[in-house]
């Protein structure tokens, strides 16, 4: 909301003949909450938004400034990857850089790949297959690593993380989830059964209502949005001390 006022601003001054730029960066490298720890910056990296160097951000300032200017956003982004870790994004990027070299290339959905293969255990395995990719993704291990009944918790899921592995299963399956579902349903084989009664997919021949599949009272799940929200605070929090500590951060 902060960034969205500054932006408004700029946009507003300019109209008025007055001075304003309003630059959206990405991470920098070297100084900055992004480089202070590698599960950040790191991570971002991993997923094509890698950081800007100090140098470089100047040199980008620069040639805004004389540009004239009111918004703009200065970052180092590899789309393609970024579109791998975030298929939702294809269709944004995609126009963003109408015109360039770079090429999306389309991923049948959760859904498509389920339907053509007969029901059995090999469909449930497929459905199981994609959302233990999914997990692997946001965690960063193998997808082979992923024991499917292993609570989500246990393999270093945090709640940041469950919001990027719901966004990621709202992409591939083109549902509507719950902020919690990583937490109601706890486990691949849990999970994988909720979403197939979501997509109305039967997986052994007696399909399962979603209603039917109780979320699970797993030790240190969230059972409500209240819940959730209270721990993104803590985690929000944590980052505001680091920055209030970081002697360059004020």
């Amino acid at each position: 909301a902060g960034n969205a006022y500054l932006d408004a601003l700029a946009f507003q001054r300019r109209g008025s003949d007055r001075p304003a730029l309003s630059i959206q960066w990405g991470p920098w490298s070297q100084v900055g909450l992004a480089a202070a720890s590698a599960n950040r910056g790191d991570r971002l990296a991993s997923r094509g938004l890698a950081g800007v160097r100090p140098a470089e951000a100047l040199d980008a300032l620069e040639l805004l400034l004389d540009e004239g200017q009111a918004v703009a956003a200065v970052m180092r982004l590899d789309a393609n990857r970024w579109v791998t870790d975030e298929p939702g994004s294809a269709a944004l990027l995609g126009a963003l850089v109408a015109g360039s070299d770079l090429q999306f290339t389309a991923q049948s959905s959760i859904l498509e790949r389920l339907l053509e293969v007969p029901i059995g255990v090999r469909r449930r395995m497929v459905l199981e297959d994609a959302v233990s990719a999914e997990l692997a993704l946001v965690v960063r291990i193998d997808a082979a690593r992923v024991d499917r009944h292993r609570p989500f918790k246990a393999m270093g899921v945090d709640s940041l993380m469950a919001l990027e592995l719901r966004n990621r299963l709202e992409s591939q399956t083109g549902l509507q989830l719950s902020a919690t579902i990583v937490w109601n349903y706890p486990t691949v084989a849990v999970l994988s059964e909720y979403l197939a009664g979501r997509m109305h997919v039967d997986l052994d021949g007696d399909m399962t209502h979603p209603d039917d599949v109780a979320p699970a009272d797993e030790a240190g799940g969230v059972a409500s949005q209240a819940e959730l929200e209270a721990l993104l605070s803590e985690e929000l929090a944590a980052v505001d001390r680091l920055l209030n500590n970081d002697g360059r951060s004020s």
